[in-house]
């Protein structure tokens, strides 16, 4: 296992220099995992495009069903986190297409405020989730444990802020 610091994995503005930042990616094989924990970069974007990498080179040799080592089940923990990321993603697209026009049978509009705060509802959210799985990352820190333990949070929250959205619209 090595592990490699990378000038740069994105082009948002607080990526531009990861050196001293703290963006580590762990190379296993063919496989990268990633962690990423800076402010000012949407981790969501790196965190997409590393497992972009880890997917596209080894989930079809992957079983997450009995990961055999740390670096497996950072890259089952981080499917797990992606997958439900994309749901979230569908979800919220599918919750504001509704303000888009009428939105029901009925013909019934949805106020424009409820837009706009749906929006501003969810940067905070996205805000507060990458706040707390970070200190839960810092709480685990010393041990191989903690990129597991934010991944497992990610996807935790997720995972409810989609039942939340769902809220207005029922299941997909």
């Amino acid at each position: 296992m090595t592990a490699h610091f990378l000038p740069q994995i994105c082009h948002c503005k607080g990526c531009v220099n990861t050196r001293n930042k703290g963006i580590v990616l762990v190379v296993v094989g063919a496989v990268t995992l990633g962690a990423h924990h800076m402010k000012g970069c949407s981790f969501m974007k790196c965190f997409a495009l590393v497992m972009l990498m880890a997917i596209s080179s080894a989930a079809s040799a992957l079983d997450c069903q009995h990961p055999n080592s740390t670096p497996e089940n950072n890259q089952c923990a981080a499917l797990d986190a992606a997958a439900a990321d994309t749901k979230l993603n569908e979800t919220y697209q599918r919750v504001l297409a509704l303000f888009e026009g009428p939105n029901d049978e009925a013909g019934r509009w949805y106020p424009a405020s409820t837009k706009a705060s749906l929006i501003a509802a969810e940067r905070e959210w996205i805000k507060y989730r990458d706040d707390n799985c970070t200190a839960i990352f810092n709480n685990y820190k010393a041990g191989t444990i903690h990129t597991v333990m934010e991944l497992e949070c990610r996807k935790e929250l997720t995972d409810q802020r989609i039942k939340a959205l769902e809220l207005f619209s029922g299941p997909g």
